[in-house]
């Protein structure tokens, strides 16, 4: 095949840039080794640009982004994919979310279906924050919150719950069709 002088160029760039990328990844490979998990570990300019690119389409959208916190695991990756707020943040694990308030957050949701073990962290949680939401996704969920919450919640300080939607992928949610 004839390749074109801007296709040649595109090559000879393309070869150069990835002989920089394997000198770079060769000569930090040892320290990488070295580090403990989690590490948030990228250019920090390609992330920064794409939460800010992440957050511009939301809002032209019209819509408050909630970034997940599985991504970046960190207090600075999630401060950089929040915009630095510390408010609306979505988080796994009842643990992300302590590491989070510790840090400061005081908006996140717990994305995953309650399990009845989980009821007295989720209230030290509600407690502790100016919000903190939940997610259900079965009439068992409602009623073990229900059961729980009376002379626990102030009136004034309702916790938030959200129903998860399965969208398709059978992981968790109710089926958009179940009355």
């Amino acid at each position: 095949a004839c390749l074109t002088s801007v296709d040649r160029q595109f090559v000879e760039t393309m070869s150069v840039l990835q002989r920089a990328l394997f000198s770079t990844a060769r000569s930090v490979a040892g320290s990488l080794e070295a580090l403990r998990t989690p590490a948030l570990v990228c250019h920090r300019d390609v992330l920064e640009r794409n939460a800010e690119r992440m957050r511009e389409r939301a809002t032209k959208l019209g819509c408050l982004l909630r970034p997940h916190f599985k991504t970046m695991k960190t207090l600075e990756g999630a401060a950089i994919a929040t915009g630095g707020i510390r408010r609306r943040i979505t988080v796994s694990t009842l643990a992300e979310a302590s590491f989070l308030a510790d840090g400061g957050w005081d908006d996140i949701l717990y994305a995953v279906p309650l399990t009845p073990d989980k009821m007295k962290d989720v209230l030290a949680l509600h407690a502790r924050l100016e919000s903190f939401t939940v997610m259900v996704d079965h009439p068992a969920q409602v009623e073990a919150l229900l059961g729980l919450l009376p002379g626990r919640v102030a009136p004034d300080k309702p916790l938030r719950v959200v129903v998860g939607v399965d969208c398709g992928y059978h992981r968790d949610g109710c089926d958009p069709t179940d009355p």
